[in-house]
This record gives C-alpha cells, sequence and structure tokens, in this order.
C-alpha cells in the first residue's frame, strides 16, 4: 500500500503456478492485467517505461523479488 498525496493506491504482485487463461477480470471493477515473468518485470520497474512514482510504489515488491535471486 501506498500514501501519495490525497490517494491510496493499493497494488498486487502474485507469483502464480496457473495459466494466464485461469484470470477473469470483473467487468467495472478492474482495467486489466499484465502477464510477464520474473526478469520481466524486474527489467520493466528498473527501465525508463516505469513511471518514478510506479517504482516507488513497487519498491517493496522488488526488494522481495531480488533478495529471493540466487547470488
Amino acid at each position: 500500500m501506498c500514501r501519495c498525496r490525497q490517494s491510496i493506491y493499493h497494488g498486487y504482485l502474485c507469483v502464480t503456478g496457473c495459466g494466464k487463461s485461469e484470470v477473469a477480470l470483473q467487468p467495472g471493477e478492474t482495467i486489466g492485467y499484465r502477464w510477464v515473468s520474473e526478469p520481466e518485470f524486474l527489467r520493466f520497474v528498473h527501465s525508463g517505461a516505469c513511471a518514478g512514482v510506479r517504482r516507488e510504489r513497487l519498491a517493496g515488491y522488488v526488494a522481495t523479488l531480488e533478495g529471493l535471486r540466487p547470488g
């Protein structure tokens, strides 16, 4: 969770073994999702394509993933 200005942002990162065809978005409640591998996710977060504020929101997830990676 991130509190930014007058907003509270909840983001979710899910590590799963199920296929992306199993994801069902709720009409009117969900905008979308992106299905990526862990390396793709980390490349995106560290790239210029990921806005600074989003990178800040994802910092905890990134630290956890990078901490789990073998040396």
